[in-house]
């Protein structure tokens, strides 16, 4: 039971190691909620703020509750040390965080290296959802991930240190921190929202070398998936992939809805009746707009664009390292390489490397694995059976032309016929 305590908080020095993370690097709290009285270097805007016990961070004991007020961007405000605190060599800061209400959390957790540090500049800041009565450790890496150099808009994870709770590391932080000039902490309610309350274990730094490229050494599996992470569905074997596809054609069909009245567009047979003109059209009656088929049947479109096995393929060229089983020569995958350039100019690619050369196609790749050599006929009648079976009747922009040919569903180009209505 958690028990609610006068609060009083302390300060801790920078020694006292708490857990080891890896070889080298070490968990050290910054502040520690149950020490001597220190209340100056914390602060709460639209919050509240008391002491616990029985909580499921600090061992159940003192802790630190925040209960956010109904108002813009509530925050919790650390300042590490009296002066900019030197996190030089520190690799990640460490949230205990406990959420013991029924509804889940959306927090901004931000360091600065500034006084005058204003969420874009100065400052490093990391988004994440505290789920429904979860408790665990919240981990901002704090050192530059080099995610453009590498190609990508976002680098993995570190490994998560082990520590005596689940562990979840932010990922796809944006900005920079000047680690050796650190001013503060900032834990912000993203929503406006009332009745939030958080339980805030002791927060500490984890030292630790940075990984820099190594740390995207074997990122991509043979199928081009995440490697240094589980999940329901992930796919390990060749096997595992056609187990995966029978289990789909049992669940399709049972997820097929019933033949329904429809003309040979898709139309509502037993609807309302409109004029046959030949063409897709929109027509208002009775203070609503209807779509019509060429039949002159009601019509509702639900669809997809992009229903096509070409979905772009993935630059490995010079970065071979990062992709654990790539196919090598005399593996029919091979069929799956090929060269491309995407050197646009555009202001989100400004900074990224490998934007041209050697390529690997993982997507076609699995189509292969899965459904043979011959498997796009196989894809096409399973791409239509997959849409009919999760309610779609559409097939919509940039899907594959062979796929269009095959008359099985209403294909809509634009929305030019709803915009003109």
């Amino acid at each position: 039971m958690i028990r609610r305590l006068p609060f009083v908080l302390g300060v801790a020095a920078f020694g006292g190691a708490l857990q080891v993370w890896g070889s080298e690097a070490e968990m050290t709290p910054i502040i520690r909620f149950g020490g001597s009285a220190d209340a100056a270097r914390i602060m709460v805007a639209g919050a509240s703020l008391s002491r616990v016990t029985g909580a499921r961070v600090n061992a159940g004991g003192i802790a630190a509750q925040v209960d956010f007020e109904l108002a813009d961007w509530p925050e919790l405000v650390i300042r590490p040390t009296e002066e900019p605190a030197d996190w030089s060599g520190v690799q990640a800061l460490a949230m205990p965080l406990d959420n013991p209400t029924a509804e889940p959390i959306d927090l901004v957790v931000r360091v600065d290296d500034e006084p005058d540090a204003d969420g874009d500049k100065h400052s490093l800041t990391g988004r994440a959802r505290v789920r429904p009565g979860e408790a665990g450790v919240l981990i901002l890496p704090l050192q530059a991930t080099g995610a453009l150099p590498m190609g990508m808009r976002a680098g993995p994870p570190p490994k998560a240190p082990r520590l005596d709770g689940p562990v979840r590391v932010i990922g796809g932080a944006r900005g920079a921190v000047d680690r050796g000039h650190v001013t503060a902490i900032h834990l912000i309610l993203l929503k406006r929202s009332s009745g939030r309350t958080l339980i805030l274990g002791d927060p500490g730094i984890i030292r630790g070398a940075d990984p820099g490229p190594e740390a995207y050494r074997s990122i991509v599996d043979g199928f081009g998936q995440y490697a240094l992470a589980r999940w329901d569905g992930k796919i390990g074997s060749d096997d595992e992939l056609q187990r995966a596809r029978l289990r789909e054609e049992q669940e399709m069909q049972e997820w097929l809805p019933p033949p329904l009245g429809l003309d040979r567009y898709g139309g509502l047979r037993e609807g309302p009746n409109f004029d046959a003109t030949g063409f897709f059209r929109t027509e208002r009656r009775d203070g609503r707009w209807w779509l019509v088929t060429p039949d002159g049947h009601g019509f509702f479109s639900l669809g997809i664009d992009v229903v096509s096995p070409d979905v772009g393929a993935t630059f490995v060229e010079g970065r071979e390292f990062m992709f654990a089983g790539l196919p090598e020569p005399g593996d029919p995958l091979t069929a799956h390489y090929g060269h491309a350039d995407q050197r646009l100019g555009l202001p989100a690619q400004r900074g990224r490397q490998y934007d041209h050369g050697r390529s690997f196609d993982f997507y076609a790749a699995n189509l292969q694995r899965k459904y043979g050599a011959d498997y796009l006929p196989l894809w096409r009648r399973t791409a239509v059976e997959r849409l009919r079976a999760w309610g779609f009747n559409t097939i919509g922009n940039w899907s594959e032309p062979r796929l269009l040919e095959r008359h099985e569903m209403s294909c809509r180009s634009t929305y030019t016929e709803i915009s003109r209505g």
